[in-house]
């Protein structure tokens, strides 16, 4: 059981700046308890981290094989970092899984969640109407130069008689001195 491995993290959160990638999707507040997969990039580690209520039974199921093949030790860091009741929390979640003990901080979570709502609510005013420019009429088509020029041959206009298209310049090849 003593092969290296990348193991889970669980710890507080250290600042408020993390983003849980469980499904809410919302800040990690600091001093928070979460846990962090590991993802490998290159030859460094990094974690995605999420909230302790927001863990999936896929995941829960990733860390305790990873627990049987490894040892905790090895597949959990940070446990001995933990108080003493959080530390209780997390071997109940991996003896019997996540258990319906913790209604507080889901009922708080929900209570803040509709009172952000109430909040965003109020200071959105209500969205107006979008008024899509209209579009512009196609320009006329101009006419070329050879088709100006047809015109001019075949009108009376005096001035039309003189008038010759430009001779189309040769290419020439620069050199340098």
């Amino acid at each position: 059981m003593g092969d290296t491995t990348n193991p889970y993290k669980v710890e507080y959160a250290k600042s408020g700046r993390a983003t849980c990638n469980g499904p809410c999707k919302r800040l990690i507040a600091k001093g928070e308890l979460r846990l962090g997969s590991p993802m490998v990039f290159g030859e460094g580690v990094s974690y995605k981290w999420r909230h302790w209520g927001c863990i999936t039974d896929l995941v829960l199921n990733n860390m305790r094989g990873k627990i049987e093949r490894h040892g905790i030790d090895s597949a959990l860091a940070g446990l001995e970092a933990l108080r003493p009741e959080d530390r209780q929390r997390v071997q109940r979640w991996l003896d019997e899984g996540p258990l319906k003990e913790e209604p507080e901080q889901q009922e708080e979570e929900e209570e803040t969640s509709e009172e952000e709502e109430a909040e965003e609510q109020e200071e959105e005013p209500a969205p107006s109407p979008v008024k899509t420019p209209k579009k512009r009429a196609p320009a006329p088509a101009r006419a070329s130069k050879r088709a100006a020029a047809k015109r001019r041959e075949g009108g009376d206009d005096e001035e039309d008689e003189d008038y010759e298209p430009k001779a189309k310049r040769k290419a020439t090849k620069r050199t340098r001195k």
